[in-house]
């Protein structure tokens, strides 16, 4: 009961009907034939359907036995289980037994052996942890029209790391779903453990990303010599370009010149390194260094108009999921006539506000926030993350209003 409640708390019985006939028009045929799970829901729906619909009533089914008819299958195309969810490829059934109630997340074939199941708990809304597609879309388009040049998928922003397996094939293939190839697309791959990171990049389908984005071993502080190691031997584990990413903040190790010297001379397919350690005069000098075919892109919004000035290739931004449009035109403006924006810096730029609100608490909470309050995405994050305060919200709510994204 307790879980039921959980399950329940905040949440209201509103359900779009008329986008579950579309999705399921199975539901309202008529002279279809159901079996029942043998308790009051089941025998209520059965009396209903048989009612006004004319279905037959052929069985009951409890989860262990069923109990049908003498000639009579439970696998014909007009056979529907109603109270009770078949997880078995083409069968058609209603209920709210087994996934929400027992199981955190959707399994990985769930848009095949649940395609004609209806899942009333989901319709509701009741899976707290559910990946909203609808979101990635509307992201999606919101990017594209504001000409953003790739994204990177299942990054930190992303909450990639609150994700199980199952849910990352979903969220992979969405993302290629909305993006349809109209920009490039980079994965997400990281572990701290060099062995399960090269086996994970090997078994995870790539197709559809044209680079993998990987970060510093985490945790574990390995020296340089080891973070040259890790690299070289992930790069032998696929063909796809790879980029580093150095972020020292949340990794408690910093990836030095040198060695990214020599990562770059020592391997086919690292192409470059996105920099979040703050420290933009590196970026010039990692340039100096390296032929200009390898990038050095900045990861820190903070010092985005620094880190351009000191020859980055561009930037990937977390500001950029709100004010794409900003991002770009700054950008853009900056690597065509530096000399018209040399007063431009990182403490006058109009975003500087915005950018220290959204990580005042935490990333990507403040971020998720702004979205929520665009109606791109919600704002809830997955433990050990929590919502940002009241305060920092009214805070990000009257920047927002001040300087609206979609001017």
């Amino acid at each position: 009961m307790a879980k039921i409640q959980e399950l329940l708390k905040d949440k209201t019985d509103e359900v779009d009907v008329e986008s579950i006939l579309t999705r399921n028009p199975w539901i309202k045929k008529r002279n279809q034939k159901c079996i029942l799970s043998p308790d009051s829901d089941g025998l209520l729906c059965g009396l209903f359907l048989s009612h006004y619909l004319d279905w037959e009533i052929i069985g009951f089914y409890d989860g262990k036995v069923c109990v049908i008819k003498d000639g009579e299958s439970c696998y014909n195309d007009d056979t529907a289980f109603i109270d009770i969810e078949i997880y078995r490829e083409g069968i058609k059934s209603m209920g709210h037994h087994m996934l929400s109630m027992y199981n955190n997340t959707l399994p990985d074939d769930w848009e095949v052996k649940f395609k004609e199941c209806i899942q009333p708990n989901l319709e509701r809304g009741y899976d707290k942890n559910n990946f909203d597609k609808d979101a990635v879309f509307q992201l999606a388009e919101n990017l594209i029209n504001n000409n953003i040049s790739y994204v990177v998928v299942q990054g930190t922003t992303g909450e990639s790391s609150t994700l199980e397996i199952n849910e990352k094939k979903i969220v992979n293939n969405t993302y290629i779903d909305a993006f349809k190839n109209k920009v490039p697309l980079i994965l997400g791959l990281s572990s701290n453990n060099t062995n399960y990171l090269c086996n994970e990049i090997k078994v995870t389908n790539l197709d559809g990303f044209d680079a993998i984005m990987s970060v510093c071993p985490y945790y574990n502080k390995p020296s340089q010599e080891g973070l040259y190691n890790h690299f070289l031997k992930i790069s032998q584990a696929t063909t796809k370009p790879i980029l580093m990413y150095n972020v020292p903040s949340r990794t408690g190790v910093n990836i030095n010149n040198e060695t990214i010297v020599n990562i770059y001379k020592n391997s086919d397919n690292i192409i470059g390194v996105k920099e979040a350690s703050g420290e933009v005069n590196r970026i010039k000098q990692l340039k100096s260094k390296l032929e200009n075919d390898f990038l050095v892109i900045s990861g820190d919004d903070f010092t985005m108009i620094d880190a351009i000035r000191n020859g980055a290739d561009g930037i990937i931004s977390v500001a950029a999921n709100v004010y794409p449009k900003i991002m770009v035109e700054t950008y853009n403006q900056m690597i065509s006539d530096i000399n018209n924006v040399k007063t431009l810096n990182d403490n006058n730029f109009v975003l500087n506000e915005f950018i220290n609100l959204i990580f005042e608490e935490c990333n990507p909470s403040g971020i998720k926030y702004a979205l929520s309050k665009l109606n791109l995405c919600s704002s809830k994050v997955r433990l050990p993350l929590s919502e940002i305060s009241e305060n920092l919200k009214s805070k990000i709510e009257k920047f927002i209003k001040k300087h609206p994204p979609f001017n």
